[in-house]
């Protein structure tokens, strides 16, 4: 099962990533990321990194999609809720909810919170890819 979601990862997203922002909670994998490589998606997610994109976010062994994509732009201050759900490996599926904020002064750098994330106040932070 782990195989056919990174299958499906790796068949789905590529092509997102060469239209819309993406961004990684490690801004020093960036540095491995060229869009037009087979297998970018993979290398950018690597062992222990989460990819974030207007349509969700992903990591090797699960997947998130929000139900409307998020529009990531940084001109203004914008915050945006949205629900979704997640799959990882086995009969593992899950609704969430998402709060997803971007700043004007920081630009590519995108702010992540969820329901599964425990409710903790803590947001996972994301760096743009360019």
């Amino acid at each position: 099962m782990v195989r056919s979601l990174a299958a499906l990862a790796a068949l789905i997203l590529p092509a997102a990533l060469n239209a819309e922002p993406v961004l990684v909670d490690d801004p020093a994998a960036c540095a491995l990321y060229d869009a037009n490589a087979p297998g970018a998606m993979m290398t950018l997610q690597g062992e222990d990194r989460t990819v974030l994109t207007p349509d969700g976010m992903s990591a090797i062994e699960w997947y998130c999609e929000f139900e409307t994509p998020v529009e990531l732009d940084w001109a203004d201050d914008a915050l945006a809720i949205r629900p979704g759900y997640c799959m990882e490996p086995g009969p593992g599926v899950f609704p969430d909810v998402f709060v997803i904020a971007d700043f004007q002064g920081e630009d590519g750098i995108v702010y992540l919170w969820s329901m599964s994330g425990g409710g903790t106040g803590e947001a996972t932070v994301f760096y743009r890819c360019d």
